[in-house]
């Protein structure tokens, strides 16, 4: 067998080689790179749902604050409301309206006088002791009359008095008790929002731990293709330069067998000439070889 069959097999053996480990190591970078894909598609959802979570748990914190300082002012304001029904209960007592009743009876009013009839009736007995004679017992009744009718009109201003107060405070303990209404609303739709965020990310959490579980086997089977690819890939790159060489190798071979041959034409072909006998196509272009 010559050196150049020889190496024309040894080059077909080692091209056979080169070809099946590369084969194989096309199938492994595309296996590796689709389980790459699935990582990195699991890994960009992990991601995705962690900047969710972040912005949840901030939007959930501001609400709890709000919640806290919602409270305090709503308790504030409980208090507020307890001071002021504690006036209206002090200002609107039933029976200092039974005392003036009863300090405003006299002996000819069968139903007491209002401040008004009050006041005129110290002003028309008042004109009766100026204007009549009468003798000192029925002016002393007179004005113990008019003292006790004073007395009674006094009563009847603190208890108008009284009564504008308890109006008053009725107004402030309605307007209170619609404001701490107000800050229980607002605090029940601030725990609810934070209610909402909290759950939320509760299921955003659940959502990571079924990635991450999704992502186990899918990493161990990139880690395992990757370290096949790894330990191939040095061989194919190897038997290719290998194959180079020997291509190279059987280049040079070719071409010194060629330029053999060429010489050994180009002497035919000059021997015809000599003798004059006719060139064939094959003779022409091996002629044209060696000028070349």
């Amino acid at each position: 067998m010559t050196d150049n069959k020889q190496n024309t097999e040894k080059h077909a053996q080692i091209k056979k080689e080169f070809l099946e480990l590369k084969a194989q190591l096309n199938t492994l970078s595309k296996e590796k790179e689709e389980f790459y894909r699935k990582l990195r598609s699991i890994t960009d959802k992990i991601k995705s749902r962690n900047q969710k979570i972040k912005i949840l748990k901030d939007e959930r914190d501001s609400f709890t604050k709000k919640v806290k300082e919602l409270k305090a002012e709503r308790n504030k304001v409980h208090g507020q409301v307890k001071g002021e029904a504690s006036k209206f209960r002090g200002s609107s007592k039933p029976e200092e309206r039974k005392s003036y009743e009863r300090k405003s009876y006299g002996r000819r009013e069968k139903k007491p006088l209002n401040a008004e009839g009050i006041k005129k009736e110290i002003a028309r007995l008042d004109e009766t002791i100026e204007t009549s004679v009468m003798n000192f017992n029925k002016e002393k009744e007179l004005k113990k009359r008019i003292k006790e009718l004073k007395a009674q009109l006094l009563t009847l201003q603190e208890v108008a008095v009284k009564k504008e107060e308890t109006i008053a405070n009725r107004g402030e303990l309605n307007a209170l008790r619609k404001k701490a209404e107000e800050f229980h609303k607002q605090v029940q739709v601030q725990a609810q929002e934070s209610q909402d965020r909290h759950e939320q990310i509760s299921a955003l959490i659940e959502e990571i731990k079924a990635l991450r579980e999704e992502e186990k086997p899918n990493s161990q089977k990139y880690l395992e293709l990757k370290a096949k690819f790894e330990e191939l890939k040095p061989k194919v790159e190897a038997l290719q330069d290998k194959l180079k060489g020997v291509e190279k190798e059987l280049g040079i071979k070719k071409e010194m067998a060629f330029k053999v041959k060429i010489k050994a034409k180009t002497a035919e072909v000059k021997e015809k000439m000599k003798k004059g006998k006719k060139l064939s196509t094959e003779d022409i272009l091996a002629f044209q070889a060696t000028k070349d």
